[in-house]
């Protein structure tokens, strides 16, 4: 991770070899890579971030999994004191199918605006759409929600 000019990058990679639990297989190879920013300016905050993992097994072919994930959500203070916060965040999901699952290719948009009268309370307001193609219908939420910590 580094910080540079007030805005935060981080990158991460993963090498390993995880035993299968698949009676025929040995174990599975593993590689995951992940990458994410905070980029900040004056009140926005735009934060990108993409996620790749792959599974091959080993000796024999058969469950090669790929699965990734990007995400790009942006937060906006709409004024000084950071007690009102517009957000917006899109998604977009992708695994591909093998012989143990029929794949996802996924994508979701949402749109919030929350009220934080004080650091430990939010109330927010929030509209989501998704859809993939596994043949599941578009989903369109409306909600509020209340968040209090102690």
């Amino acid at each position: 991770m580094r910080i540079a000019a007030r805005q935060t990058f981080g990158v991460q990679w993963e090498f390993d070899r995880q035993n299968s639990d698949l009676p025929r297989l040995s174990w599975l190879q593993h590689l995951q890579g992940e990458a994410a920013a905070r980029l900040e300016e004056g009140r926005l905050s735009v934060t990108p971030a993409y996620v790749f993992s792959r599974f091959d097994d080993r000796p024999g072919p058969g469950i090669h999994e790929r699965y990734q994930f990007a995400r790009i959500e942006a937060v906006l203070a709409l004024d000084r004191g950071r007690h009102w916060l517009a957000t917006g965040r899109a998604e977009h999901e992708h695994r591909t199918p093998n012989i143990l699952s029929p794949g996802i290719d996924g994508d979701l948009g949402m749109m919030s605006l929350s009220w934080i009268p004080e650091p430990r309370l939010r109330v927010a307001l929030e509209e989501s759409s998704g859809d993939d193609i596994t043949g599941s219908p578009r989903s369109r939420r409306t909600g509020i929600y209340v968040w209090a910590g102690w």
